[in-house]
């Protein structure tokens, strides 16, 4: 959802040919090999020295790369490299990409008051700065990612106002990827409902995210739609007809499919099976559901590492300008010091100048009154 949501098309102006060609290329190249990408996104950027337009998109690719790659500390390098330069251009169009790039990225951490941060940013320079109409799109990125990080840490209330922010955007742009946001964003705002326990609206919006689509098109919304409809008809304890969309899923995932997807639909075909006391069909499932619970678990694992990792790096990096802030606080509690006591040995001074002063007077009276 990262690619799809805050990766857009970079936004550069018409430039030299090869630079544009070459941009282009590395974009398509994220997709099926982000090493690659990388290294011809920072040769563009080496190419495009002067042209901060190419620069600009050249350090989004980086940065995608780096984020498709699980290495976040990477990622984060290069889109704040890519943030100071759209800052002094005053582009605001890829400061909105950046700050939503950043923000997802904290969002898929969990890091979600540190999502909305980015996020905010984002959405301020969107209230300031309008888009050229075919950057519209761009706002609705935006609130789907930020209604992401408040379904995963507050309640469904706040992100389905952001969904529905994001379904209006995405209705009224013809972006070339909005057509495919939007389907996601149905897909969790059905989601939110199924929690809320309001499955007739929640069927409504998963067959409307999946009207004319296939597997083949757009599988993952597709298939994740199929597991709402399922989880919608269990709600009202129609669990046949929660087996037939189970069955329809399975049977349209590809040959090689995610592990996860089909952990997913076996785990809920034995949940169905187990309501209609269909024992066969239940130890069927739930025996393909623990084969696949072991590939499933690993992978989650090595997600969990990645994040673990990256979560160390941003907790390290936080602690480093924590460090050095208190340095900054010596540092200046120090020079107030030092300023402080010569202010005080500049009065002592001055005080025993007045003193000595003082004393003459009074001896040299004294010597007058014994004359």
């Amino acid at each position: 959802m990262c690619l799809l949501l805050c990766l857009a098309a970079p936004a550069f102006a018409q430039g030299e040919l090869n630079l544009d060609t070459l941009t282009q290329q590395a974009g398509k190249e994220l997709y099926t090999n982000p090493d690659k990408a990388i290294k011809l996104a920072l040769k563009i950027y080496d190419l495009s020295e002067g042209d901060t337009q190419h620069q600009i998109a050249s350090l989004i690719i980086v940065s995608n790369g780096y984020f498709s790659l699980k290495k976040g500390k990477e990622a984060k390098k290069y889109a704040f490299k890519a943030i100071e330069l759209a800052q002094t251009t005053n582009d605001y169009v890829n400061q909105v990409k950046l700050y939503g790039l950043l923000g997802n990225h904290y969002q898929v951490l969990k890091i979600n008051d540190k999502a909305r941060l980015y996020l905010n940013k984002a959405e301020e320079i969107l209230q300031q700065h309008p888009m050229p109409p075919d950057m519209a799109y761009l706002k609705g990125n935006i609130y789907a990612v930020k209604g992401n990080s408040y379904k995963n840490d507050l309640d469904c209330d706040f992100a389905i106002t952001y969904f529905d922010k994001a379904i209006n955007e995405f209705k009224h742009t013809q972006h070339k990827s909005a057509s495919t946001n939007l389907r996601l964003v149905m897909v969790q705002k059905g989601f939110c409902l199924l929690e809320k326990q309001m499955p007739n609206e929640a069927t409504a919006i998963f067959n409307e995210a999946i009207k004319n689509t296939s597997a083949t098109q757009y599988y993952d919304t597709w298939v994740y739609a199929k597991i709402g409809l399922s989880k919608s008809l269990a709600q009202k304890q129609q669990y046949n007809l929660a087996i037939i969309q189970l069955t329809e899923a399975l049977n349209g995932s590809p040959k090689d499919g995610q592990v996860e997807i089909k952990n997913d639909l076996y785990r809920n075909l034995s949940d169905n099976y187990l309501k209609l006391d269909d024992l066969n069909n239940y130890r069927k499932y739930n025996s393909r559901y623990h084969e696949t619970l072991v590939k499933a678990t690993a992978n989650k694992e090595h997600s969990f590492n990645w994040l673990a990792n990256d979560l160390t790096d941003d907790a390290n990096e936080q602690l480093q300008a924590t460090r050095t802030t208190y340095k900054i606080y010596a540092i200046a509690a120090a020079a107030t010091g030092l300023v402080l006591l010569f202010l005080i040995a500049v009065a002592i001074k001055k005080n025993q100048k007045k003193a000595a002063a003082l004393k003459q007077q009074l001896f040299r009276k004294t010597l007058n009154s014994q004359v």
